[in-house]
């Protein structure tokens, strides 16, 4: 199955959660699956498609895994 990034829709109070992990979207977005949920919420303008973040902004965000931000201190 391919993949989109999106983000929550700033424009909207809603907090979108991804039903495979019950987690909130992060509001720098995050990389799903294509379905029928996420085209849904595309349409409906809860999530917007955005352009994924570089890895350097990346590692700059407070959401960066540990991994990344250990890497980050090896530079």
């Amino acid at each position: 199955m391919s993949k989109m990034y999106v983000k929550p829709n700033p424009e909207r109070a809603t907090v979108v959660r991804d039903p495979a992990t019950a987690r909130p979207l992060p509001a720098t977005g995050g990389w799903v699956a294509k379905s029928a949920y996420w085209n849904r919420r595309l349409r409906d303008q809860d999530v917007i498609a955005a352009k994924p973040p570089t890895a350097a902004k990346a590692l700059k965000e407070p959401g960066a895994t540990a991994r990344q931000n250990q890497k980050k201190g090896e530079h």
